[in-house]
């Protein structure tokens, strides 16, 4: 794999987007409480945990996947057709 195809800024990006809208899902605004409720943490529970550690962990997932995207798709056959038989076929 040529990584000098690779838009880093893009993954960049993606990895930010990925990161803020995972946050914004699990917060108390949209569904942090069911989500909560449905396995069965308590606010106490999630007081114990390390936020460095957690949000951490997160984004350095998010840039992983970002990355093994952007490597999936910066392959110089990538066109349209491919790209909906790859998403037809997830």
């Amino acid at each position: 794999m040529d990584f000098s195809t690779i838009n880093y800024f893009a993954v960049l990006a993606a990895a930010l987007s990925t990161f803020v809208l995972g946050g914004l899902w699990y917060s108390p605004l949209l569904f942090g409480k069911a989500w909560m409720r449905a396995n069965g943490f308590s606010d106490a529970d999630l007081q114990t945990l390390s936020k460095a550690r957690m949000f951490g962990w997160s984004f350095l997932f998010s840039l992983v996947m970002s990355v093994n995207l952007a490597m999936f798709l910066s392959g110089p056959t990538t066109n349209i057709i491919w790209g909906m038989a790859a998403g037809g076929l997830a």
